[in-house]
């Protein structure tokens, strides 16, 4: 469907539609796996989503193919996530709660990396090496965790959610946004090939959000017209480096609003037209 990415030629597409962007909104979706619960559900679906011009554009990349007919797919989705991942260069990526997604995103990538140079990985063996890569794998959470601004932490610091409970990305739409998240695809079935519309829509509506709040808190504290708090990358930086953040500026929480319109989905490009806008462009 369209925004689907499941091929290498859908991957350098999506790659030439992030290209130039300063920030992606990335999020994950999960599928059961082995043990059940969350630690023991694997990775689902990888959501993308940038803002072009006036408007924007999300990918939906399928992260449960395996085997050797997936092995260029792999590579190619592996690369393109690395990049913005683990570069200092830009777009930045942006989440929401994304320490669980950065631990799926880590076991994937290393998954991914196997694969693709399973001959490589095949010498050694042994418990030391199993270790290493416990230690690797770690390193890699660590990494991503840092590389990627969690708005959650923004919202908490702006004082919405409580001590008891983290604030939501439903809360932080509706506070910042003022429209509402529609959570109704959150437990459907991740595994599930061809996905539904409503699924899609879903998936590419949350990366998508992260952005949105992000760039309205921006516009928020921007107005502070007496010392403003730091931009939010500025909190994200001090809270990523063990910082105490200064506090934020008071928010004022509405007082029993109407309930608010559904958040509208992103653009899910057809095949074909990111490439063609990047020709155009050219």
């Amino acid at each position: 469907g369209d925004g689907w990415v499941g091929d290498a030629e859908g991957v350098r597409e999506m790659r030439a539609a992030l290209a130039g962007a300063a920030r992606v909104g990335i999020d994950t979706e999960w599928a059961e796996g082995e043990g059940g619960g969350v630690g023991g559900a694997v990775l689902a679906t990888v959501q993308l989503a940038v803002t072009e011009g006036s408007g924007e554009a999300a990918f939906v990349c399928d992260a449960l193919q395996r085997g050797p007919a997936a092995a260029q797919y792999l590579s190619a989705l592996g690369s393109e996530l690395r990049s913005l991942l683990l570069s200092p260069a830009p777009p930045l990526p942006v989440g929401f709660a994304f320490a669980a997604d950065a631990q799926k995103l880590a076991a994937w990538l290393r998954e991914a990396e196997a694969a693709g140079g399973e001959a490589e990985a095949a010498g050694g063996g042994g418990e030391a090496e199993a270790v290493g890569g416990e230690e690797e794998g770690r390193a890699l959470v660590r990494r991503i965790r840092e590389a990627t601004v969690d708005v959650q932490r923004l919202a908490e610091d702006a004082g919405l959610g409580s001590r008891s409970q983290a604030p939501s990305l439903q809360a932080a739409c509706a506070h910042w946004l003022l429209q509402r998240l529609d959570k109704q695809e959150q437990c459907s079935d991740w595994a599930a090939r061809p996905l539904s519309e409503e699924q899609a829509a879903y998936a590419a509506t949350d990366a998508a959000a992260c952005l949105r709040v992000l760039d309205a808190m921006e516009a928020d504290w921007g107005e502070e017209e007496a010392a403003p708090p730091p931009t939010p990358l500025a909190h994200a930086a001090a809270a990523r480096s063990g910082e105490s953040s200064a506090r934020a500026a008071e928010v004022s929480m509405p007082a029993a609003p109407p309930p608010p319109p559904p958040l509208p989905p992103p653009l899910l490009p057809s095949r074909g037209a990111a490439a063609a806008a990047a020709a155009a462009v050219a």
